[in-house]
C-alpha cells in the first residue's frame, strides 16, 4: 500500500498525474479509472472540489501504473494511524461546530425574548422604531430556523464521514 500527502491548490486530475507513474501516456480512461481508485479508497476527494493541503491519502495499486514518486510505501499500521487521526480530528471539528450553532442559536433565542419584551416594545413604539424591531424579530427567527437547518444537515454530514472512514478501513482491511 502507498500513501501521498496532498498538496495546496490541488484538483484530483493533478494528484492522479502526481502519485501515478503511467507506463506509458495515459488514455483519459486510464486517468478516469485512477481518478475513481483514488476516490474509492479517498471518498472524501468525490465530493471535494479543491483537495485540502496536507491531508494523508491512500494510493491503491492499478494495473496500468504504478504509484509515482510522490507516493511512498505504509504499513497498514501506518495507514490505520491516519484514519484513527482523520477519525479523531472530524470527531472533534464537528463537535466543535455543532457546540458553535447551538450556542448561536440559544444566544439569538435570547435576543427574540428580549425584543418581545413589553419594555422594548414600547421604547420602538415611543421611539418609532416598530418597524425596525419587527424586522430585527423576523431575522433572529430565521437564523434560529437556519442554525435548526444546519444541525440537521451537520447529521447527515457526520453520518457520511463515518461511512466514509469505514470504506476507508475496509479497503485497508481492518
Amino acid at each position: 500500500m502507498q500513501i501521498a500527502t496532498t498538496k495546496s491548490g490541488e484538483s484530483l486530475e493533478q494528484l492522479v498525474n502526481r502519485v501515478y507513474s503511467f507506463r506509458k501516456k495515459p488514455s483519459r480512461t486510464a486517468l478516469r479509472t485512477a481518478a475513481t481508485a483514488l476516490a474509492d479508497a479517498n471518498p472524501f476527494l468525490r465530493s471535494t472540489a479543491e483537495i485540502p493541503p496536507d491531508i494523508q491519502v491512500i494510493v491503491p495499486p492499478l494495473e496500468q501504473a504504478e504509484p509515482g514518486g510522490d507516493a511512498r510505501p505504509a504499513d497498514a499500521v501506518t495507514a490505520a494511524a491516519v484514519l484513527d487521526g482523520l477519525s479523531t480530528l472530524i470527531e472533534h471539528t464537528t463537535g466543535a461546530l455543532l457546540d458553535d450553532v447551538k450556542a448561536d442559536a440559544e444566544e439569538t433565542n435570547e435576543s427574540i425574548n428580549t425584543m418581545q419584551s413589553q419594555r422594548l416594545v414600547r421604547l420602538a413604539r415611543d421611539s418609532g422604531l416598530t418597524e425596525d424591531l419587527h424586522e430585527a424579530r423576523a431575522a433572529a427567527k430565521q437564523r434560529v430556523a437556519d442554525a435548526k437547518k444546519l444541525q440537521r444537515h451537520h447529521s447527515s454530514v457526520v453520518d457520511q464521514v463515518a461511512k466514509d472512514l469505514a470504506e476507508m478501513r475496509s479497503a485497508l482491511g481492518s
